[in-house]
């Protein structure tokens, strides 16, 4: 079943981009508002 290993990079994924997730949403927003602009 390849769906559990997907499933188990998904977890670790999530869980790296958890944190430095929050942090790089808030710069790709900065930069999409000055694109924008």
């Amino acid at each position: 079943m390849k769906c559990s290993g997907q499933s188990l990079r998904w977890v670790l994924l999530a869980a790296a981009t958890g944190e430095a997730g929050r942090q790089g949403v808030r710069l790709i927003l900065r930069y999409s508002l000055r694109l924008l602009r």
